[in-house]
């Protein structure tokens, strides 16, 4: 998940929220908006704080190994000429490890 701060909207007795509302007005519209069709309470929620769990050891392993194969599939296509089917697997599969590294192995910048 990304940083920063949003909002749930959670109507009483209802289900759990699930939508982020990035902006307070965005969210207090929606809420109004809900209140009125519900006619019940509506909860604008600001998040606080997040707290996630890491995955279990015996996914990141598995998802480590899937790491390897796609890295050893990207070595073997990287001689693929342009507009060919193997350059387009190469794209989609460095897509797919470059997204899973940023998340895996993020890098903080500081300022």
């Amino acid at each position: 998940m990304s940083g920063g701060k949003f909002w749930l909207i959670w109507v009483d007795g209802g289900r759990r929220p699930e939508y982020r509302h990035m902006t307070l007005d965005v969210a207090n519209a929606e809420a109004d908006r809900l209140a009125r069709k519900e006619g019940k309470t509506v909860f604008v929620i600001e998040t606080l704080s997040v707290t996630m769990t890491a995955p279990p050891d015996h996914i990141l392993a598995a998802a480590d190994a899937m790491h390897g194969e796609l890295l050893s599939q990207i070595d073997g296509l990287m001689s693929a000429k342009a507009g060919t089917e193997e350059a387009k697997t190469l794209e989609r599969l460095s897509d797919i490890v470059e997204k899973y590294e940023g998340k895996r192995f993020p890098i903080e910048v500081t300022q």
